[in-house]
């Protein structure tokens, strides 16, 4: 996992001296060869500074910090030497190498400053690898294309302290072992391949949470735009009542609809709008076309392909104030009883023509109109009020007038038996 974005110039590279591969032991092939220092401060005292670094010659710990800002290096047990790499943490003071060749890896966490031989140098220059960390509880099972080696490094995330121990198997590049409360963590050169967790572990790849190859970091441990972490779901908002707003990386879209015509036998109908983001945007509006499906449109839900096939969806949340702002209105009248009626759609004016009559038969049947004018609500029940214009009361007949202009005139269709249970009998 060897970052591109990192220089591949060698650790010395433009100084006025050049490190061949010497051997630091007396007596050796290159005795007489000058070995140089490596001392590592921790320049913030904020928890421990950690590094691991690697050189082509030789290494070994010393007490000399070679003019480094603190003259002294400790000997610790927490710092490792193994083959030509070291390891170690700084909490408050430095350590220090002697070594011949070039280094070849920096890895470094928290506020340690590097000095070779007493001056500053940035290890962020230098070729790297990345950290593999897994905490929680359970096991586990990963591979690589490359190497793979157990560290106490985190990789930047805030995760307890990694151990090293004998439960942990590492046979090449395959890896398995088991976390019960604490951290593994493994430096990784070439491309994970494949990665298994318990649901009790989370991974973490130079600090961000990592759930395999999967995630589109490749073998760089960042993604194509050089942002560690996985693909994080486009946000969908709804503007307006035919549109969906995508904000983030996605690939195709898909608008839910509901369409209403002129046609009540036919509608409402579903369809769906596809739209491809052929152009890789990442902030986009999408709308339906004017009359694509129907010639009342409204997008009732939206959702997205992202990633790796993963996909996201989202409701508008205005979808009922717009199916009520972009129908046609329900225009009807229904007899509820002998007396009341249902009207739906706003209207203008209403007129229920009642037959009244009473206990005078020379005086009855008598024909009378009740008249209410609309107030704007989509469906009114009226009611012709008792004794209103007698005891004996049937409404035969309404006229609703919309705002329009538009009239609906509807028959009682149970005005005969309404008379025959109201009227009395002559």
């Amino acid at each position: 996992m060897t970052r591109e974005n990192q220089t591949r110039r060698r650790f010395l590279a433009g100084s006025a001296a050049t490190l061949s591969s010497l051997s630091l032991l007396p007596g050796g092939a290159g005795a007489q060869a000058t070995a140089h220092t490596i001392a590592v401060v921790n320049a913030t005292g904020d928890g421990p500074a950690k590094y691991r670094f690697s050189v082509d010659g030789e290494v070994e710990k010393t007490t000399d910090t070679g003019g480094a800002p603190r003259t002294f290096a400790s000997l610790d047990d927490d710092d490792t030497l193994s083959d030509a790499t070291a390891e170690g943490r700084v909490y408050g003071g430095a350590d220090a190498y002697r070594f011949t060749g070039e280094v070849t890896n920096w890895v470094v966490e928290g506020g340690a400053a590097v000095y070779v031989d007493g001056d500053a140098v940035d290890p962020d220059e230098f070729p790297t690898s990345s950290v593999l960390a897994i905490t929680g509880n359970g096991e586990y099972t990963f591979a690589v294309d490359g190497s793979v080696e157990k560290t106490t490094l985190t990789g930047g995330a805030d995760l307890p302290p990694a151990s090293l121990n004998d439960a942990d198997d590492v046979d090449g590049g395959a890896v398995s072992g088991s976390v019960f409360g604490g951290t593994d963590a493994y430096v990784v050169d070439g491309a994970v391949t494949d990665f298994d967790l318990d649901d009790g572990l989370t991974g973490y790849l130079d600090g961000t949470v990592y759930t395999g190859p999967a995630d589109g970091r490749g073998d760089t441990g960042d993604d194509a735009d050089g942002d560690s972490g996985s693909q994080s779901a486009p946000e969908l908002t709804f503007p307006d009542c035919t549109s969906v707003q995508i904000t983030g990386t996605f690939e195709s879209a898909s608008l839910e609809l509901l369409v209403e015509d002129d046609d009540p036998e036919t509608t409402p109908m579903e369809q769906v709008y596809e739209y491809d983001n052929a152009d890789g945007a990442t902030d986009t509006t999408v709308t339906v076309p004017d009359g694509e499906f129907g010639p009342y449109q409204v997008v009732e839900a939206a959702s997205v392909t992202y990633g790796d096939g993963e996909e996201t969806r989202a409701t508008n949340p205005d979808a009922d104030a717009c199916r009520e702002k972009t129908f046609p209105a329900v225009r009807d009248v229904e007899f509820l009883d002998c007396t009341g009626v249902r009207v739906a759609g706003a209207f203008e004016e209403l007129s229920i023509e009642v037959l009244v009559q009473d206990d005078a038969p020379q005086t009855t049947p008598m024909e009378e109109v009740y008249t209410v004018e609309g107030d704007g609500t989509e469906e009114t029940t009226v009611s012709v009020p008792d004794g209103e214009f007698g005891p004996y009361q049937v409404a035969e007949r309404a006229t609703v007038v919309y705002p329009d202009g538009e009239q609906l005139d509807v028959a009682n269709p149970s005005a005969d038996s309404c008379r025959d249970e109201t009227f009395p009998e002559t």
